[in-house]
């Protein structure tokens, strides 16, 4: 499937009579209006465009600036997308984003935060890329336009794009191809070059430290300000979930622990915080929470857009977790958490980390290939019908011939190495370090069987 992803600047001073021309691999063409010519030269399925809200014409509702924006925009894109041509786009297959801007435009002054721009971009391109019909497909191919708009929001639309496009790469293969315009000051023939072309390696954005909030009062309000602005996001919280700060707050770690199943190739711990990263509502209810605090001004002495709240990287790693998820369960389906088949749960290691196409590439895949193959090296020391805590002391013990009777009451009466880092150990060892779960062979079938406290407390 190929999409166009796009910025437009004023259209309201676009030039007339331009000619674009477009050369790659060995095709040319050309065409009046830059974004249809690229539709037609990719074969477009879908296209996306991005604006800055300070293009809208002001008024006192900034839903409703937004609303006219949106309007205008896909109108006129339509318009001329369909002049001369026999090759229709269907306004269904256009979609128009609007993301918040910052300066003095029209006389009248945006004011907030700049990471907003990226943080809505996250959440609009996340609402893109969840699609049923881009979830489903085999491959992605995706064109960004950046010959229109200004700089910071192309720097922005770029940033948010790779990261997302990383994360779609865990489920197939994705291209991104950037392109840009000569400019139309000097000449009305411009070409369109292809400024970058390159496959997406699968990857996921992840910190260390976990997040504590997805807001905050914006940095530049009065102290008094800040603190009624507070006051109302916590009531409005209350009104979006129970336990407000709480429930927040766990949101934020079972997201942050999710992208560290990941990132890490740790799959036991991903089988144990998946089922709970079920936050598309809540990331919808925190970006209208934000554009509740949006103010508009505009009167005969003043005209402001301010933006009382900025939203913070804990909606990053929210984002990033609901996007993986919903690609997961769509392609790979449920799995079971308290009791898996080691044979499923090889299936998911090779769906997720793909073992096999990055061995020797990722340092992910060969640890994660290493570990399964010394766990599979053991099954045959367990009888059938046995369930046993995973010690490798133990296993060791067993591939001898030796007696293991006692084992347990021996091992928890040993002095601990005071230089041994159970948590370094853990990741070394992909989450699946020794006593971390528990073997079940039943009918010739292994089953793992997660130690949920345990594996929950060396992740942390």
């Amino acid at each position: 499937m190929n999409i166009l992803i796009c910025s437009l600047g004023n259209i309201r001073q676009y030039k007339e009579d331009i000619v674009y021309t477009i050369h790659h691999d060995d095709k040319e063409k050309n065409g009046h209006f830059l974004q249809k010519l690229l539709i037609d030269f990719f074969d477009i399925s879908l296209t996306s465009i991005f604006l800055l809200d300070t293009l809208s014409k002001i008024n006192n509702d900034y839903g409703e600036m937004c609303k006219e924006l949106k309007k205008e925009y896909k109108e006129y894109f339509l318009k001329k997308a369909n002049e001369k041509t026999d090759k229709k786009v269907n306004a269904q297959d256009v979609d128009v984003h609007i993301i918040p801007g910052v300066g003095v435009y029209q006389n009248c002054h945006f004011m907030g935060n700049v990471t907003d721009a990226y943080f809505l971009a996250l959440y609009e391109m996340y609402k893109i890329f969840t699609s049923k019909e881009i979830i489903k497909s085999k491959e992605l191919k995706v064109i960004f336009d950046i010959s229109l708009g200004i700089n910071y929001q192309s720097n922005i639309l770029y940033r948010a794009l790779n990261e997302i496009l990383g994360v779609i790469a865990y489920f197939k293969p994705v291209k991104l191809v950037v392109v840009n315009s000569e400019p139309v000051f000097s000449t009305n023939t411009p070409n369109i070059h292809i400024i970058e072309e390159k496959d997406i390696v699968q990857n996921v954005i992840f910190e260390s430290e976990v997040k504590k909030r997805v807001s905050n009062p914006y940095s530049k309000l009065p102290k008094e300000m800040k603190i009624e602005v507070n006051k109302r996001v916590f009531s409005k919280l209350g009104e979006i979930i129970e336990t407000r700060k709480e429930a927040v707050r766990n949101t934020l770690e079972n997201s942050h622990l999710f992208l560290k199943s990941i990132y890490y190739g740790l799959p036991l711990l991903f089988i144990i915080v998946h089922k709970k990263i079920k936050y598309k509502g809540f990331i919808d209810q925190i970006i209208n929470l934000f554009r509740e605090f949006i103010e508009v001004k505009n009167n005969e002495e003043v005209c402001e857009v301010l933006r009382k709240l900025e939203l913070s990287s804990g909606l990053k790693d929210i984002i990033f977790s609901q996007l993986f998820m919903e690609h997961f369960e769509e392609l790979f389906g449920k799995i079971e958490t308290e009791k898996i088949l080691f044979s499923k749960l090889k299936e998911m290691i090779n769906f997720i980390w793909k073992i096999k196409d990055n061995l020797g590439k990722s340092q992910v895949s060969s640890f994660l290939n290493k570990e399964i193959k010394e766990l599979e090296k053991n099954f045959p020391y367990i009888k059938d019908g046995e369930e046993m805590i995973y010690d490798y002391n133990k296993i060791k013990m067993l591939a001898q011939g030796k007696n293991t009777e006692g084992f347990n009451k021996t091992e928890n009466t040993k002095v601990k190495n005071s230089d041994f880092d159970e948590k370094r150990n853990f990741l070394a060892h992909s989450g699946m370090s020794s006593k971390t779960f528990k073997i079940l062979k039943e009918n010739s079938e292994v089953f793992i069987i997660p130690d949920v406290k345990k594996i929950l407390g060396l992740a942390r």
